[in-house]
């Protein structure tokens, strides 16, 4: 039976996925193997779930600071067969008078070019009712046409919240901010792959790796750069003494299970990674460190390949179509109080199931603001269903365990 989803996020996440082998379309999943190649990534999971005839309807619910409008539509998702051949979804909008379709383009991944609707066939129709989150409760509650049904048990209902809803700030815009170039990031993140592999994708490797290079930039700090000012060095002969001596500490210190290699080589790469670290300042270094070294997707995204770099997820300053938002106090009130009016309103209905996703791995949601964030949710989750803590379960996927990516160093983690 098709679901009627209730998505309240900071951005759509209405990306369509590839065609690929096991990925079901116009049916549900049978096997892990489909569910798998339904979870390419996070944003185009929702499109996922439509090919697959598990959704009806969408209500896709955005923050004011991300847009004002309001959209409502009988619509599609089909296939298009490219010019090269390749098949991949295209969507397809008004329905009930003249169709406008669209899929995404071979050259530009964020942009659409608009197809004919007799080219986009094969097509499962959804609802789609597009609301910002100042008009939402009204609507889900009272409009004539639009508002969620309040008695049908003969569907399922899911509550997808995105914690990124209560605001965005690029992780990597700090580190632009203090005159750090993103193309560093990319070596730091390179260099970071010759050293460490993980290679059991597990929360364990990542807190090793992480804390490895934490300990690492440290050491860069108090033995590599004299005076706190950052050194230009092309090759070991630069280097004093006390900063080999480091080097060869932390290369011997890395836990076998996640080194790429060892012996002579681990010390090449390791010191490999101390000369592109040793271009930056004090400051740069200490937000390298807060920003952690991570795996790039969870280990179980579909053809996860367990890669580690700077984790500064999918979200870069100039390459992002996604608006930065960083709440002040008074705002995160605003958006909590929208929030709370947005769920109540679903009542007297209950979801079937409440889904939560942090955004942090991926480099959305303001990551020193996540826990406050979460907490403000799950207090009105509990509040407005009446449910306990026992309720929640908490992913063994999550970025930094259940206290969150931020607080990771912390000695205490159970929050």
């Amino acid at each position: 039976m098709k679901a009627d989803l209730i998505h309240i996020d900071g951005h759509s996440d209405m990306d369509y996925p590839r065609i690929i082998e096991d990925l079901p379309v116009g049916h549900p999943p049978i096997n892990d193997k489909q569910i798998s190649a339904m979870m390419q990534r996070n944003d185009q999971f929702i499109q996922a779930a439509i090919a697959s005839h598990l959704v009806r309807t969408v209500y896709l619910i955005l923050p004011t600071w991300t847009t004002n409008s309001t959209v409502a539509t009988n619509a599609s998702l089909g296939q298009t067969v490219m010019t090269n051949g390749q098949r991949q979804f295209c969507i397809c909008f008004n329905e009930e008078s003249d169709a406008v379709c669209q899929t995404r383009s071979l050259h530009t991944i964020s942009e659409e070019i608009e197809v004919s609707p007799s080219q986009c066939v094969n097509r499962s129709h959804y609802q789609h009712i597009e609301l910002n989150s100042r008009n939402a409760a009204g609507v889900l509650r009272f409009s004539k046409t639009r508002a969620l049904p309040q008695n049908d048990t003969a569907h399922p209902l899911i509550l997808d919240i995105d914690e990124d809803f209560f605001g965005v700030q690029l992780v990597g815009m700090v580190l632009a901010n203090l005159d750090c170039e993103m193309q560093m990031a990319v070596h730091i993140s390179e260099s970071l792959r010759e050293v460490l592999c993980l290679r059991k994708g597990t929360s364990d490797e990542e807190m090793l790796a992480d804390a490895w290079f934490r300990g690492f930039i440290n050491d860069i700090k108090s033995e590599c750069l004299p005076d706190g000012e950052c050194l230009d060095f092309l090759d070991n002969a630069t280097l004093s003494g006390e900063c080999q001596a480091a080097i060869r500490r932390s290369a011997n210190g890395i836990d076998p299970t996640i080194a790429c290699t060892d012996g002579d080589r681990v010390d090449f790469y390791v010191t490999r990674l101390a000369q592109v670290l040793a271009y930056l300042t004090p400051e740069q270094l200490d937000e390298v460190a807060r920003i952690g070294a991570c795996f790039e997707n969870a280990w179980r995204t579909h053809a996860y390949e367990g890669q580690v770099g700077l984790c500064l997820g999918h979200n870069i300053p100039g390459a992002s179509i996604v608006p930065e938002f960083v709440p002040s106090y008074r705002d995160l009130i605003g958006l909590g109080r929208n929030f709370t009016r947005i769920v109540k309103s679903i009542l007297p209905r209950r979801p079937d199931v409440i889904t939560i996703a942090r955004s942090a791995r991926d480099g959305y949601v303001v990551r020193h603001l996540q826990p406050l964030v979460e907490a403000v949710i799950i207090k009105v989750i509990k509040g407005v269903f009446n449910v306990s803590d026992e309720n929640f379960h908490f992913s063994e996927y999550l970025a930094g365990g259940k206290g969150g990516w931020i607080n990771r160093h912390s000695t205490n983690k159970s929050g």
